[in-house]
């Protein structure tokens, strides 16, 4: 008996959520601002079929249908402070809540930068963050099945982490050319490929 398959594949995601932020002006060289996110999303990445085709024209159907809810809580506070007419620092605080029908997650994501005014043209930015992914892509390699699939963090699948380290020198030259040159060291924690 011959027989032959034929796949297809659907993924959606659905969000909705809301967002509020505060600026705070604190004096002329600080300011602080603050926010809260909470994001609601329903992902359907899973929702397979494949057709078992025999020589007289029968079908077998093969579903494989799997839906993800997940919410997410955000918030984050930052401070901007000018330590001087050439330097200043900005440091933040980011906590993120993140919650499927199987796992709960919670993570601190720190960050701070400066930018400093070494001589009068050339300027030096630097500094750290850590960032958590909670919503992964996964892409599929294989000829002729090109798909693409959003997944959430789950018991099985942790966040993404990533942690970076950066520096950045720049200069102007004159009136019309910018020259900047930086590097950076980061790390990733926690990646999944298929």
């Amino acid at each position: 008996i011959e027989e032959s398959y034929e796949f297809s594949s659907y993924s959606s995601i659905r969000d909705g959520g809301i967002k509020s932020s505060r600026d705070f002006h604190l004096n002329e060289w600080s300011t602080f601002n603050a926010g809260i996110e909470t994001i609601f999303t329903r992902f359907n990445p899973s929702l397979k079929r494949a057709d078992r085709l025999f020589e007289d024209h029968e079908k077998e159907e093969f579903k494989n249908e799997g839906a993800y809810n997940t919410a997410s809580v955000s918030s984050y506070a930052e401070w901007n402070y000018k330590l001087s007419s050439k330097a200043k620092i900005v440091a933040g605080l980011r906590y993120s809540f993140f919650t499927t029908e199987s796992q709960n997650y919670h993570r601190w994501e720190p960050r701070f930068s400066f930018v400093w005014e070494m001589l009068p043209r050339l300027n030096v930015h630097g500094g750290y963050s850590r960032t958590t992914q909670f919503i992964h892509l996964l892409g599929t390699p294989i000829v002729g099945y090109p798909t693409d699939l959003w997944v959430p963090s789950t018991s099985g699948i942790r966040p993404q982490i990533a942690d970076q380290f950066f520096i950045n020198f720049s200069t102007l030259l004159n009136d019309r050319y910018y020259v900047e040159l930086g590097a950076y060291y980061k790390s990733l924690d926690h990646i999944i490929t298929l």
